[in-house]
């Protein structure tokens, strides 16, 4: 029986009378909702409470069941606003308002400022003002004060029917214990008012204290990913400089690996160049003594295996901040320090020739920033391979064609056919480092 009776409690609770609050509302809209179902709760008990006691005293003295039938007509439609709490909630909020605004002018109608009028005249533009906003509350304190001053007049012209009887009604012990009861829910809805809004403001405060501390992390972490940038655009201008005077294909890969390690600092740097097949990545530049085995062992990297062959097989960068959370890398038992990779792609126009590899010792110590970086000198380096490349290839050419000129010279000097004939097999063999070289003649 106890157990049923909680039970049924519990629902009653959670379905009727606590506050259901709109999904995704701002603090300022749930302060207001709980603020609006306090008042209707707090009106509806205060109406249970004294709707019997109050209405029968009425009927006694009035004889009026008309009275009656209206003071149950507002019960009902309170009630019903406060169980309600699917309407509107500017539809329950007028339901509130008018009944405030109902028994005001009732009373001030019958019994003047005897009794809680005084009082509901001042709370009424405290509610609007926290129901709704500042310019409602200042037409209902407008409207407060003009309901003043119509009745005051209104009475100096005898037009209110006061009556002496209804206003003794107010100094009996009934009275007294109704209108004490009244003024107590409204200074309890007061103290919740101003805690409700009290609480509101310290949260408001505290969000936009959040907020500027979130700020201020993110204008500093701006400034170091900006002061960041531009250490790399430097060393990135640097190491541009030094490798665009270099016109031999691999000093301009050493060199770029070398510089790349010296500027940022990394454990290792190292360059890749697709051979003939676009199958496997060449190795044809390194840093430091374990670089040096690597390419004494002529070490590759297949296409699509690890970051590197990722990259060249993509054409786009890959970045392990932290290699224990990367499925695609690959260890290297040589750079057992490495806990951090980037492996970029070098392109020359929209074909991928190569991939720039960084590897590091420090965790998350590359990051979208190094990528930005590392891009734009892979740019860099592509465009020095390209140049470097056309240049030997003109280097080469010259150097044949003056060899040519060379033999053709030496040929023409000669008197006799035999004669021309050994100079060009001695020329020929020395030029291109044959160890013998014969001319036949048919005749």
């Amino acid at each position: 029986m106890i157990d049923d009776t909680l039970v049924l409690l519990r629902d009653l609770w959670e379905n009727y009378l606590q506050v259901k609050i709109t999904p995704g509302a701002d603090a300022l809209t749930r302060t207001r909702e709980r603020i609006l179902h306090y008042l209707l709760l707090s009106l509806t008990t205060l109406s249970a409470l004294v709707f019997i006691p109050f209405t029968s005293d009425t009927i006694s003295r009035t004889q009026s069941w008309e009275l009656f039938l209206g003071i149950l007509v507002v019960a009902i439609v309170i009630w019903l606003a406060t169980f309600n709490q699917q309407w509107p909630y500017y539809v329950r909020t007028a339901v509130l308002l008018s009944v405030f605004y109902g028994i005001v002018i009732h009373d001030l109608l019958t019994i003047g400022l005897i009794g809680a009028n005084s009082t509901i005249l001042l709370v009424i533009p405290l509610l609007v003002f926290a129901l709704l906003n500042l310019q409602a509350g200042v037409f209902a304190t407008i409207g407060s004060i003009g309901l003043h001053a119509l009745m005051a007049w209104q009475h100096g012209a005898g037009n209110l029917p006061l009556s002496a009887a209804n206003i003794a009604q107010y100094t009996t012990a009934n009275s007294w214990f109704t209108i004490g009861l009244f003024l107590g829910i409204l200074c309890l809805l007061s103290t919740i008012l101003l805690g409700e809004m009290s609480s509101n403001v310290a949260e408001a405060l505290y969000a936009e204290e959040q907020i500027d501390h979130a700020l201020r992390s993110e204008q500093v972490n701006l400034q170091e990913r900006i002061a960041k940038r531009t250490r790399g655009l430097q060393a990135s201008t640097e190491v541009s400089r030094r490798i665009s005077v270099i016109l031999d294909s691999q000093q301009l890969a050493e060199t770029v690996v070398q510089q790349i390690q010296q500027a940022f600092a990394y454990y290792h740097v190292q360059l890749y160049q697709f051979d003939a097949s676009k199958q496997y990545l060449n190795l044809i530049a390194a840093t430091g003594t374990i670089g040096a085995q690597m390419l004494q062992e002529n070490y590759r990297q297949a296409t699509w295996r690890g970051l590197i062959g990722q990259a060249g097989g993509t054409g786009e960068p890959q970045l392990a901040a932290n290699i224990e959370d990367n499925a695609n890398w690959l260890t290297n038992p040589l750079l057992s320090e490495t806990v951090s990779e980037l492996a970029v792609p070098i392109f020359s126009g929209n074909e991928t020739v190569g991939v720039l590899d960084i590897q590091h010792n420090a965790l998350h110590s590359l990051d979208e920033e190094t990528v930005y970086v590392m891009q734009t000198i892979a740019s860099q380096i592509a465009v020095a391979l390209q140049n470097a490349a056309l240049y030997e290839q003109v280097e080469a050419q010259a150097r044949q064609e003056e060899l040519l000129e060379q033999i053709g010279k030496k040929i023409r000097e000669t008197s006799a056919t035999e004669e021309a004939l050994r100079v060009a097999a001695t020329e020929l063999a020395l030029a291109l480092n044959l160890k013998r070289t014969h001319i036949e003649l048919g005749l």
